[in-house]
């Protein structure tokens, strides 16, 4: 079944960084009828990356700026960082290439992105505290600019969960690849916050048993599932790109017992209600 292109949407990638290169990422998507691309940061060195990649596509790209707490390249990273001075850089950075009354559609930042908090090397109380310091000030840096978030949580489930619902009745977030159990994705769904999908619904039978659940939570879920790639992540030998976000729409959509049509039709709902254009 063909799905028509303006209804499919990869809602996490770290585009810039992907092997292929971005443009040629986002050109291979747009082939494979991908419409747009949520392209996150990782570190302050993707941000004008990001945008430099945005100007060949400004109706297909979406880009998200922001601090990881722990990036690929330096995952301690949040121990050497001033929340303070990250928080003002950021504030800046999105002041200067937003203006302060752009339309939403038109802003070249689109939200904040990819924040939140990874366990995985924030291991002690004190460490704990200075990621979700961090976390914090850039959602406030999100809310000035009424810009959606899109939130990491590695080992940190339930505590990015708690976050993000605290927040959501006042910005928008997104818990990516947030298929750890059924049980917290329906809460975050049942709460409000959108959730998404990652490529190894195409192949891993646990990741399918946790959607098979999610899929019990009817319309709460339907207005809050995305579906994204996360690539350069590595699925069996390869790095996930946009491209492949068909095969994880079919994926989900048999799990769900639903056409990929209505699939496509909910998820592009749901990512134009997540940034608001």
């Amino acid at each position: 079944m063909i799905v028509p292109s303006s209804m499919l949407v990869d809602s996490h990638c770290h585009v810039n960084r992907l092997g292929v290169g971005g443009s040629r990422a986002v050109a291979d998507a747009l082939a494979a009828g991908v419409a747009r691309v949520g392209g996150v940061a990782q570190s302050e060195a993707d941000w004008e990356p990001l945008l430099a990649l945005r100007s060949q596509f400004p109706t297909n790209l979406d880009v998200g700026v922001g601090y990881h707490p722990s990036p690929e390249e330096e995952p301690m990273f949040f121990e050497r960082c001033s929340v303070s001075d990250a928080a003002s850089r950021l504030r800046e950075f999105i002041q200067t290439h937003n203006g302060p009354n752009s339309h939403p559609g038109a802003r070249p930042i689109s939200m904040v992105g990819e924040i939140g908090l990874d366990w995985k090397f924030g291991r002690t109380p004190a460490q704990r505290q200075k990621q979700t310091a961090l976390l914090r000030e850039q959602i406030q840096v999100a809310m000035e600019f009424s810009l959606p978030i899109n939130l990491h949580s590695r080992r940190s489930e339930r505590d990015v969960l708690a976050v993000a619902t605290e927040f959501a009745p006042r910005v928008p977030c997104l818990l990516h690849w947030f298929t750890k159990t059924s049980k917290l994705s329906l809460a975050a769904a049942r709460a409000g916050v959108y959730i998404s999908i990652g490529p190894d619904v195409t192949y891993d039978e646990k990741i399918q048993s946790v959607v098979r659940g999610i899929s019990g939570g009817g319309e709460a879920v339907l207005r809050h599932i995305l579906l994204e790639t996360d690539g350069p992540v590595v699925h069996q030998g390869q790095e996930a790109q946009p491209a492949w976000i068909p095969r994880v729409c079919s994926s989900v959509a048999a799990i769900f017992g639903i056409s990929v049509d209505d699939l496509s039709l909910a998820v592009n709902k749901n990512y134009i209600s997540f940034l608001g254009y």
